[in-house]
């Protein structure tokens, strides 16, 4: 799990970066910005899971940063914190999906329990995505099969496609499933067996 701090003063991001243990918690990576411009970049390039920002930023609000991120990639949970009370901050900040919205000054037990409840909420939709990559995964290789088998895939176009749907380790574990089973009740090793067997090696 990755985190980026985002705070323009540089004694609040140092204190919050080096003062909290963010290795027990969870964190391999704990990244600061100084302004919500900076901030994009490194969501761009090292997509944090858990964003801690003042709402306060040269450049960029950290409103306008938290909608940002949580429109370009998933999982991310964002928490921001502020010295204003206003209603239309916390308002706007329940509109973009941001996680927590604190006031200052934070508690750091405040802080890192909400930090925490951030990364249960992150596991829990890996898990649900990773239920439905199984899926579609299963689906995908079904499918493939069923052409293969019917003799639908006859060009080196159609068998490119094959090829590039077991580059990732889940669909190889899931075909070799569907192939075991197969191979057990037919006893061959049809085409699909014969092309899933070139792309295990």
């Amino acid at each position: 799990m990755k985190l980026l701090i985002v705070d323009d003063e540089i004694q609040i991001r140092n204190g919050l970066q080096e003062g909290l243990p963010w290795d027990e918690i969870g964190f391999e990576e704990v990244y600061t910005a100084q302004n919500g411009i900076e901030a994009l970049e490194i969501c761009n390039q090292y997509k944090p899971e858990v964003v801690i920002t003042d709402i306060q930023l040269p450049g960029m609000s950290g409103l306008t940063l938290g909608k940002n991120i949580k429109s370009s990639y998933e999982p991310v949970e964002v928490i921001l914190l502020s010295g204003y009370s206003e209603f239309e901050y916390a308002k706007e900040a329940i509109a973009i999906g941001v996680f927590r919205y604190l006031l200052k000054p934070i508690r750091v037990s405040e802080l890192i329990e909400c930090v925490k409840g951030a990364l249960e909420k992150i596991e829990e939709y890996e898990k649900e995505n990773l239920v439905k990559d199984k899926y579609y995964a299963l689906n995908r290789t079904r499918i493939l099969q069923q052409m293969l088998m019917s003799n639908l895939l006859l060009n080196n176009e159609d068998e490119q496609i094959f090829h590039e749907q077991f580059r990732n380790k889940m669909s190889k574990e899931i075909a070799v499933g569907v192939f075991s089973v197969d191979v057990l009740l037919d006893k061959k090793l049809d085409r699909f067996g014969r092309l899933l067997e070139a792309n295990l090696h």
